[in-house]
C-alpha cells in the first residue's frame, strides 16, 4: 500500500480587522513586482478567513521568497516594451 503524506503549509497573515490569522498558503497569492521598477517589495493578497475581507499586504525580498517556498501561487506581472522597442 502506498500512502501520499500531503503537506499544507499555512502562512500568518495581520489582517487589518482581525489581527493575526492563519491561513493556509494556497489561499494567498503574491504579487511580484516588475523586475524594471528596480522595487524588490512584494505585496500578499488574502481573503481573510475570519471577515472575509480582502486585503493586500505589502512584504520585503526574504518574506517574498520564503512564502514562494512555502507554497503561495506567485503572480507575476507582463513586461510591457519600453519606448522605442520593436513589438
Amino acid at each position: 500500500m502506498v500512502v501520499d503524506d500531503v503537506i499544507e503549509a499555512s502562512v500568518r497573515v495581520d489582517c487589518p480587522r482581525c489581527g493575526i490569522v492563519e491561513m493556509p498558503a494556497e489561499r494567498l497569492r503574491l504579487r511580484m513586482s516588475p523586475a524594471h521598477t528596480g522595487d524588490r517589495r512584494s505585496v500578499v493578497v488574502f481573503r481573510c478567513r475570519e471577515c472575509d475581507g480582502l486585503h493586500e499586504q505589502r512584504v520585503d525580498e526574504r518574506t517574498s521568497r520564503l512564502l514562494a517556498a512555502a507554497g503561495v501561487v506567485l503572480e507575476v506581472p507582463a513586461m510591457l516594451p519600453h519606448q522605442g522597442d520593436q513589438l
